[in-house]
């Protein structure tokens, strides 16, 4: 049975918290931050978009991340979430609020 968009996007998410992100990408994946980062740009191949994120783990010393709803929109998923981290460092948990929509095409994040 192929793996449905939702369930590849799960996987997506729990090795996001767990492993960084890998699995599931298309090597030539594309990842836009959102226009309000500071560093709004467009990350480009899995290399990229992986030590981007990597990075941004090593920011916190702990992490957990509560998906809301997986909502498939066509070839789109849309995911609202909560991440709850304390900062490296600090003994104050922060939350952040985030959605990503993720686009899927061949079984992959592109």
């Amino acid at each position: 049975m192929a793996q449905t968009n939702v369930e590849l996007i799960e996987t997506v998410m729990a090795d996001f918290v767990s492993s960084g992100v890998r699995s599931g990408f298309d090597a030539g994946v594309e990842w836009h931050l959102d226009s309000g980062h500071p560093d709004q740009r467009v990350l480009r191949g899995i290399d990229e978009v992986a030590e981007y994120f990597r990075g941004w783990a090593r920011s916190f010393d702990t992490m957990r991340m509560e998906v809301r709803a997986y909502l498939e929109r066509g070839g789109y998923v849309v995911t609202p979430f909560v991440v709850y981290g304390r900062p490296r460092g600090s003994s104050s948990e922060v939350e952040l609020a985030e959605t990503w929509s993720f686009k899927v095409k061949d079984g992959a994040v592109i």
